[in-house]
């Protein structure tokens, strides 16, 4: 029971940063070196907090493998969650930028008119995608 309890609560809290970091990400100004950020932040407290359950004897067995594991990978999908975020729209930016400086005479054709007018719904597009995505991952990796 005290498992289960866990694995939700960790599932949902990772969910949580997932949906902060996609959609709060104009709000934050996350810089590029802040994509490791989740690695050096949550493992060493994972660690922190299996040894604290491990001292306090509140585990079934192998919880401290499982719930361990679980956090790590789990870490490892949000530091995912932020690199798509941060490197979606500097794609997207650096193509329109190619574009209209080596191509400006081709700006209103079919491909290149589509990025340039539908830019804002493309990166929220790809949030949305990429958000789904960890969600299915993050519940896979805790159930």
């Amino acid at each position: 029971m005290k498992l289960k309890f866990m694995k939700i609560f960790f599932y949902l809290l990772y969910s949580l940063v997932c949906i902060i970091i996609s959609f709060g990400y104009n709000n934050i100004k996350i810089k590029f070196w802040y994509i490791f950020l989740p690695i050096f932040i949550i493992i060493p407290l994972d660690f922190l907090f299996t040894f604290l359950l491990s001292i306090f004897k509140f585990q079934i067995k192998n919880t401290y493998d499982d719930i361990s594991f679980s956090l790590i990978m789990g870490s490892g999908v949000i530091t995912l969650v932020i690199w798509t975020t941060y490197t979606v729209p500097l794609m997207l930016d650096t193509l329109i930028n190619f574009h209209k400086t080596y191509n400006a005479m081709n700006l209103n054709k079919f491909p290149i008119s589509i990025f340039i007018n539908y830019r804002d719904k493309i990166i929220l597009g790809f949030k949305v995608i990429f958000c789904l995505g960890a969600f299915l991952m993050l519940y896979g990796i805790f159930f």
